[in-house]
């Protein structure tokens, strides 16, 4: 497994480790996804990844902000559209239109 992948896979699990309970589901069907692929060292897929791994750590540190419930809920669905779609952009998700 490349350095990246790793970092990818390591990001996110750390990520839930802090989220909220219902953002738990996300993150590590990401995780789950992620460590199933093999992408070989240079994919551009693999850059792709590590934005949206960024972005979705960036979503959970917001959220860990947040006190209102319905902004928290907002958060959370616009995190699991990103995650999917990026999933789906890549081809990681087959049957998923992106």
């Amino acid at each position: 497994m490349n350095v990246l992948r790793r970092l990818i896979l390591a990001g996110l699990t750390l990520a839930g480790g802090f989220a909220p309970e219902r953002w738990k589901p996300i993150l590590y069907g990401v995780v789950f996804a992620v460590g199933r692929i093999d992408l070989p060292e240079g994919d551009p897929r693999l850059a792709k990844l590590a934005e949206t791994t960024a972005e979705l750590i960036e979503d959970v540190s917001t959220a860990l902000q947040e006190t209102d419930a319905k902004v928290l809920e907002a958060l959370r669905l616009a995190a699991e559209v990103k995650a999917t779609r990026a999933l789906a952009d890549l081809g990681f998700l087959p049957g998923v239109r992106p």
